[in-house]
């Protein structure tokens, strides 16, 4: 669990064009809630943010700024992107009480290169990036490391094969599928159909050998059909 300070303001305009201002500023609007505080607009800066972004979305901040916010512990919660420029256009911070369980979304990091994959031609597949747990706020794992390097093909690593930090629960069932190797995929190509005989006293399709005993059809002249040969 990482922990930094993170500087607030109190955000006094409200309104689309008080958000478009600020962000035009280098600000981004944010929402304080919580456990403690009456909700409070914020005022974030946005290389701050994107700072805090970059060391993991379960970072604890220590927030510093106004006696209203001075003191609180917080998580970011919902962002909100440009989905065009990715810039940051929106954020809510949720202020947490150190003495109750949090839900949070942990994220899934595999160790190693599976011995299905690098000896078996194998598929390593992870159908979960992540798991939800519950857990006291100085008990948030940055991530739950997983070694991957025995998993042969057919292998499958459920969630209730992974031994969690102490004091994290797993909010979801047992079975989730966390990792597998699968066999490569072949794809079947048709083979080609052979082409039927023409039925007798039929002539071949041009460009078709005759069957076995026809007489070849004489060629049409151009311009008309095929003349019959003259009797001798």
């Amino acid at each position: 669990m990482q922990r930094l300070e993170l500087e607030v303001s109190i955000r006094e305009s409200s309104g689309r064009s008080a958000a478009r201002k600020l962000r035009a500023e280098g600000g981004v609007p944010a929402i304080l809630y919580g456990s403690g505080v009456e909700a409070l607009s914020l005022s974030i800066d946005r290389r701050s943010l994107e700072r805090v972004l970059r060391t993991g979305a379960n970072t604890l901040l220590d927030l510093k700024g106004p006696k209203q916010v001075k003191g609180k512990l917080a998580l970011l919660k919902e962002l909100q992107r440009d989905p065009v420029s990715q810039r940051l256009l929106h954020c809510d911070v949720y202020s947490v009480d150190t003495s109750k369980k949090l839900h949070v979304s942990v994220p899934f990091h595999f160790e190693g290169r599976p011995r299905g994959v690098e000896q078996q031609g194998g598929i390593f597949e992870t159908p979960a990036m992540e798991v939800e747990v519950s857990c006291l706020p100085f008990s948030i794992p940055d991530r739950i490391s997983i070694d991957v390097s025995e998993l042969e093909i057919g292998n499958i690593i459920h969630l209730r094969d992974i031994t969690l930090p102490e004091g994290v629960e797993a909010l979801v069932d047992g079975s989730l599928t966390v990792a597998q190797v699968s066999a490569p995929r072949v794809e079947e190509v048709a083979e080609p159909e052979e082409a039927a005989a023409p039925a007798e006293g039929e002539a071949p399709v041009e460009g078709e050998a005759p069957a076995e005993g026809e007489t070849p059809a004489p060629a049409a002249e151009e311009g008309g059909a095929a003349k019959p040969k003259s009797a001798k």
